[in-house]
C-alpha cells in the first residue's frame, strides 16, 4: 500500500503521524466501561503483535475531567484533562473531552510530544487519508469482506437485500480498483 506523496490520486503527504500509530485515551470507552465512575484506574497500551505492554498511564477521574499521570522520556507529566457533556435525544448524557491544546470538543486525545491533544493539534491523520485512490478502495473491500467472513455466504440474520447490496457493491469496488490499476499502469507507461 501507499504512504502518500506525488503518485496520481495519492492521499495526504506522508509525514504526518497516522492515528493507528499514536497512543490515544478515548472517553467514549471509559464512560462504556464505567471507569470514570471509579476512584482511580490504570490504563495501557499493548503491541498487537506481542501482547507486550508499551506503555500505561494512570487515571483519577473527577467531577468536571480527569488527573493524568505518566512519564514520557524520563519526564513526568500530571495534565488535568476538562470533561463536558451533551444531553441524548432519548435521555441521558454523552461525555466529551475538551481538548487542553484548542478547547474542542472531542472523544479521543492522542499523546504526541509528551502531550494529549486532539488529532488537530497534533497534526494527526487518519489512515484512509494517506491512502492513493487504489488504497481507499482496497480499504472499502476490506470493510466488506470483513462483514461477509472469508466464505461469501450471506450470515444468519443478514436480509437477502442488505446481503445482495454488498456483493454488488464489493464487486463494483473491485471493478474501480481494476479500471485505476490500468489506468495507473497507462500513465506509467508514456514517461518509459
Amino acid at each position: 500500500m501507499s504512504k502518500g506523496g506525488t503518485r496520481w490520486g495519492a492521499g495526504r503527504p506522508s509525514h504526518k503521524l497516522r492515528d493507528c500509530d499514536t497512543r490515544a485515551i478515548d472517553v467514549r470507552r471509559w464512560q462504556r466501561e464505567g471507569l470514570l465512575k471509579s476512584s482511580h484506574f490504570g490504563w495501557q497500551w499493548t503491541e498487537p503483535d506481542t501482547g507486550e505492554v508499551r506503555s500505561s498511564i494512570s487515571v483519577y477521574p473527577q467531577a468536571h475531567g480527569v488527573s493524568l499521570s505518566y512519564e514520557t522520556g524520563g519526564q513526568p507529566y500530571r495534565p488535568f484533562i476538562t470533561t463536558t457533556t451533551t444531553p441524548c435525544h432519548f435521555g441521558g448524557s454523552r461525555v466529551w473531552f475538551a481538548c487542553p491544546g484548542c478547547n474542542a470538543r472531542c472523544a479521543r486525545l492522542f499523546l504526541r510530544w509528551g502531550r494529549f491533544r486532539c488529532r488537530t493539534c497534533n497534526q494527526i491523520t487518519y489512515r484512509s487519508q494517506r491512502e492513493d485512490h487504489i488504497g481507499r478502495l482496497w480499504l472499502a473491500q476490506a470493510k466488506i469482506e470483513a462483514r461477509l467472513g472469508s466464505t461469501f455466504k450471506r450470515p444468519k440474520f443478514m436480509r437477502r437485500v442488505t446481503f445482495d447490496r454488498m456483493m454488488d457493491r464489493y464487486w463494483q469496488l473491485e471493478n474501480e480498483r481494476e479500471m485505476a490499476f490500468s489506468a495507473f499502469v497507462e500513465r506509467f507507461s508514456m514517461w518509459l
